[in-house]
Formats: structure tokens, C-alpha cells, sequence
């Protein structure tokens, strides 16, 4: 069951998650992650969920930033966890984004805002500061201490935000 805060308040700190393998946080009204696995199987995608939602308190923020630097989840994993996600009773985010360095990834963040009729965006690493601009627009978070939090999300995975 998702619950309800105060997003003025809400703040976790980036947690290891995934056995160190991701790294989660959340900044007033905007959640993260950040993970660095390759090869995923449905077992760890349903690990990882279930990890996030824990760690999360099972709180749902509107805008939600997701980083895989190593494999994303393949057609059959993304369609798992949109099911987990809706079983769960965590409402769709509102708007996300994304850094990455692969046009092809970033086109498919395009392709999902289209799709799911989500404000998406996808940006390139170099653009970490830009996209931290974009996901807060009109939200309650800063910038700033979105950026600061995904560091720290990086950190906990062993890379550097650039």
C-alpha cells in the first residue's frame, strides 16, 4: 500500500539498495535511483522493486529520476514491473527523467513520454545539471539538493556524477 507524507518534510538520504548494486533516495517530491547491474533476470528486477519500496517507505513521489548504468530492464522486464507497479497501488509518476550517454536509451525515454503520456525527458551525462533544472520545475525540490543526493547515489555504486 503506497502511502502519503508531506513532501515539504520528505527527505531520504541515498541508501544502498539491490545488495549495493543501486542506490536510492528521495528529495521533497522527487524520488531516485541509481543502479549499475547488467544482466538483469525477472528474480532481480522484482528484488529491486521490492528493495526501493522498502527502503522508500512505500512512498510514490510525482517526479522520479531513474539511472541504469549498466543494462536497463529488457520489454519483458519493463512489462513486469509496470505490473508490479500498478499491483502495488503506486500511482504512475507524473514527469521523469534520465541522464545517459546512449542516444538509444534516451530515445526510448521519448518514446515511453509518448506512449504513457508522461513529461519525459532524457538528457546526456555532461547534462546532470540541467536535468536536475528540468525534474524540479514547478515541484517543491531544489535543484541543488537533487543533484547533491544523485552524487550520492553515485557514490554508493561506485561512479562519479559528472
Amino acid at each position: 500500500m503506497v502511502n502519503t507524507v508531506d513532501y515539504q518534510t520528505h527527505y531520504l538520504p541515498p541508501t544502498s539498495v539491490f545488495n549495493g548494486k543501486g542506490a536510492f533516495a528521495h528529495v521533497n517530491d522527487v524520488s531516485m535511483i541509481v543502479t549499475d547491474h547488467k544482466n538483469w533476470t525477472e528474480a532481480e528486477v522484482r528484488q529491486f522493486l521490492e528493495d526501493t519500496a522498502r527502503v522508500g517507505g512505500q512512498v510514490a513521489p510525482p517526479a522520479n529520476i531513474a539511472i541504469f548504468l549498466g543494462d536497463v530492464f529488457d520489454a519483458k522486464q519493463r512489462k513486469f514491473a509496470a505490473e508490479w507497479t500498478e499491483k502495488e497501488g503506486y500511482p504512475p509518476a507524473k514527469r521523469v527523467t534520465m541522464i545517459s550517454d546512449s542516444m538509444i536509451i534516451r530515445g526510448a525515454m521519448t518514446a515511453y513520454s509518448w506512449l504513457t503520456k508522461t513529461e519525459g525527458k532524457a538528457f546526456p551525462m555532461k547534462d546532470a545539471t540541467a536535468m536536475c533544472e528540468w525534474i524540479t520545475k514547478d515541484m517543491i525540490a531544489k535543484p541543488e539538493t537533487v543533484k547533491e543526493a544523485l552524487a550520492g547515489c553515485f557514490k554508493l555504486v561506485g561512479k562519479t556524477l559528472p
